[in-house]
């Protein structure tokens, strides 16, 4: 059981920040669900701070994600990858971190904007980015929401490419991620 990536597999701490990342991506789509179409209230207003915090989160681990990575490599791609498919390959993953980051700051952009503080969990709250502008606030909305679309396409594309690899080109891309697999592996 490695922490750190080896040459052919992601480590636990990688393994662990990405799927937190995805698992909280999914109940913020899940929050979404629950509060989307509710009439303003507290009842609205409880759901959204939850949301906030939870987005606040997922920041959070991507910073603590790139900052792992930067010291900490991934494994390379297959060698039998086309050059096409290696651009596709990172690309994919650098749109992926850029949303990941741009999705939770447009959201604190969005609420500084309207001039409601984000709280974490009750905890604290987070500083506000800009001083409030209610012209700016639809716009914002707007970006937040795009933004979150284009997740769902990329994350589509990259789950697909992942299932891709794994039953087509029955290669190692998908289970060097999956945890459990570099337990297996590792054992004499």
């Amino acid at each position: 059981m490695k922490l750190r990536n080896t040459e052919s597999y992601y480590g636990l701490v990688a393994q662990f920040l990405h799927w937190s990342v995805v698992l909280l991506i999914l109940i913020q789509y899940g929050l979404v669900l629950i509060f989307g179409d509710m009439p303003l209230g507290l009842e609205k207003i409880a759901w959204i701070v939850r949301h906030k915090a939870v987005g606040m989160t997922v920041l959070a681990l991507a910073c603590i994600r790139l900052t792992w990575r930067l010291f900490n490599p991934a494994p390379p791609l297959p060698s039998h990858m086309k050059p096409y498919e290696r651009w596709g390959a990172h690309a994919s993953h650098a749109l992926l971190y850029i949303l990941i980051f741009s999705i939770p700051l447009s959201g604190w952009v969005m609420s500084s904007l309207a001039g409601i503080p984000v709280s974490y969990f009750g905890l604290f709250d987070i500083p506000v980015l800009t001083s409030p502008d209610k012209s700016l606030v639809e716009a914002s909305k707007q970006v937040h929401f795009w933004l979150n679309s284009l997740l769902a396409v990329v994350a589509s594309l990259h789950i697909g490419a992942a299932f891709y690899h794994h039953g087509f080109k029955q290669d190692e891309v998908l289970v060097r991620m999956l945890p459990g697999v570099l337990m297996r592996r590792d054992k004499p």
